[in-house]
């Protein structure tokens, strides 16, 4: 059985997996087998509110990076800045809850909060994540 970390990690990739053109989705911590342009969908131990029910608030973070030392166009802020755009496009939807809930089994996400979009650049290399806390549970409920 996945836990709900790894459910939330896969819900989340499911969901960028329908922006237009998505790169490689990766599922975790930062590692070096990461190839750029990626997208890395990473959710951190949550705490469980209220105790004793099994509801998890879940950290979460996705972020899109793109290197312009690999990029094979001639722009690659603009590329890099669709693929920011298409994300945001994916996880800023109303209906985001029954989207996660629905992409994995025996999962439910019943509310997302503190929507928040973190640019950063660092010398040729982009990254923009995209973060939150899921209020979730390891079960189907819906």
């Amino acid at each position: 059985m996945a836990s709900l970390k790894a459910k939330l990690e896969q819900a989340l990739g499911v969901v960028a997996a329908t922006m237009t053109s998505p790169p490689t989705i990766f599922y975790g911590a930062d590692s070096d087998e990461q190839v750029r342009p990626c997208i890395v969908c990473h959710a951190m131990p949550g705490r469980e509110e209220p105790s004793g029910l099994g509801n998890y608030w879940m950290p979460f973070k996705v972020t899109v990076k793109s290197n312009a030392d690999i990029q094979t166009t001639e722009n690659p802020v603009n590329d890099h800045d669709a693929r920011v755009s298409g994300l945001l496009a994916a996880m800023n939807r109303d209906d985001l809850e029954a989207l996660l809930s629905a992409a994995v089994a025996d999962f439910h996400v019943m509310l997302i909060r503190g929507r928040e979009l973190e640019p950063d650049t660092q010398g040729r290399s982009f990254t923009d994540s995209f973060s939150g806390e899921a209020y979730c549970c390891p079960a189907d409920i819906g």
